[in-house]
């Protein structure tokens, strides 16, 4: 039987990070936005509402239960719904994460999220809405079905996102024969064309160069962006420091990626990656828009792409946003769901009334933001559509688009000038975009 208590406050909070670490090792389908080096930058520099951390433990651990510690974590936070009085329950790093989910000992999924819903039931006098985003398709949380829930609750579950993923082969020339005759001979051609007009340098950021090549990833995503009159997703400065602390503990732990091309030894694009259980995430970019003409994105998603396959890495995930540039570079969809529970006292039915509209809203301004960016209609259907955290790109393919980062906006990118990654259109995260540079 499992026991439900919540951890809300600072200290508790850090004292989770032993039994959140070996919790990560025991479960199953963990992505880089559930490592608790994403919590903790996140709590210490972008923390939004309260958190309500929600933790699962063997209520008979300590007579032959299945050993100590946690065996799920529902990490939560509850906050104002848009400055109204109605109260919204999110999960605590969104929209940040681009991937979201309960942690559970492999095996005890459901047994965990049952229990985290009977005692999220047991409270609903202190919430008016659940609001469960980027949920990936196919978990116990995902597949959730109003019939599971305890008794006086409701559900709605829609299809939220894209997210596109390349399967890997094991070899480059492999994938590259997969790809359309324009772009096989692009990345070539501007390959070549930088390497006779300066002196390239391609590689990782280290340990004794992330400072500065995180500084310079923010300088070029926010330098596009600004161009084009908008922010972009460091634009701010909690934002950055969050990415710091994340991009260290990732180093440490093996999990960053970060791309860098330099010209004439400058700094001219950076392809912001993580790697986690055999695949490697792409979270945003930046690159000099000056040099838009030499495809800086193309270039630098392919060197990324090279990589991974060298590393055996099977799967590429361009995350949030349906770009066009990601099936240019034989991307597959993936969806992820967006769950809403709300009960039948009057606020929560007005919230719920409100998460319609909100997302009727949400909807319509994706579709804009499609056709503003050139993206293809037939991808606007079951509102799965551009990144939450700003708005899309993607490097430097045609037609040129970024995607910014931000705080809650929606996510762009692509290779060299889609936008970058971004987040809600409301607050600290500007979009994220393709990466810039342009075919």
């Amino acid at each position: 039987m499992l026991t439900v208590r919540e951890v809300s406050d600072d200290e508790a909070l850090q004292a989770l990070e032993p039994g959140w670490r070996a919790l990560c090792g025991r479960a199953r389908g963990v992505t880089p936005f559930q490592l608790w080096e994403w919590t903790a930058g996140y709590l210490k520099h972008a923390r939004q509402g309260r958190p309500l951390v929600l933790v699962a433990e063997d209520a008979d651990a300590d007579n032959g239960g299945d050993g100590g510690g946690p065996v799920g974590i529902l990490a939560l936070r509850i906050e104002r719904y848009y400055g109204t009085p109605l109260r919204r329950i999110r999960f605590l790093t969104a929209p940040l994460a681009d991937y979201q989910d309960l942690l559970a000992r492999t095996g005890r999924e459901r047994e965990c999220r049952d229990a985290f819903f009977a005692h999220l039931a047991r409270e609903r006098r202190r919430w008016d809405l659940i609001d469960l985003a980027d949920l990936r398709a196919g978990t116990e949380l995902a597949e959730l079905s109003e019939a599971e829930l305890p008794a006086g609750l409701r559900l709605r579950s829609t299809v939220h996102r894209q997210c596109p993923f390349i399967p890997l082969p094991a070899t480059w020339e492999a994938y590259n024969a997969t790809l359309g005759k324009n772009l096989r001979a692009n990345i070539g051609r501007r390959r070549r064309q930088l390497a006779k007009q300066f002196r390239l340098e391609l590689g990782l950021a280290d340990e004794a160069s992330l400072d500065s090549a995180l500084t310079d990833l923010f300088q070029l995503h926010n330098q596009r962006w600004r161009e084009r009159g908008q922010s972009g997703a460091f634009a701010k400065e909690p934002i950055q420091r969050f990415h710091r602390d994340v991009a260290r503990g990732f180093l440490r732990g093996g999990h960053l990626r970060l791309h860098l091309v330099r010209l004439d030894g400058v700094t001219r694009a950076a392809f912001y990656c993580f790697q986690l259980g055999g695949r490697v995430y792409y979270y945003l970019s930046g690159y000099d828009p000056e040099l838009a003409r030499y495809s800086l994105g193309t270039v630098t998603l392919s060197e990324a792409l090279m990589a991974a396959i060298r590393e055996g890495v099977t799967e590429f995930d361009l995350l949030r946003g349906d770009e066009t540039y990601k099936y240019e570079w034989q991307g597959q969809d993936r969806v992820t769901r967006r769950l809403l529970v709300w009960h039948g006292g009057l606020r929560s039915q007005l919230a719920w009334q409100g998460s319609r509209l909100e997302r009727h809203i949400e909807h319509a301004g994706l579709r804009w933001q499609r056709r503003r960016w050139g993206r293809k209609p037939e991808r606007d259907k079951a509102g799965a559509a551009s990144s939450d955290k700003g708005q899309d790109t993607g490097p430097d393919t045609e037609p040129e688009k970024a995607r910014a980062k931000g705080p809650d906006k929606a996510k762009a990118k692509g290779p060299d000038n889609a936008p970058g990654k971004s987040h809600e259109q409301a607050t600290a995260k500007a979009a994220r975009r393709p990466p810039d540079g342009g075919t």
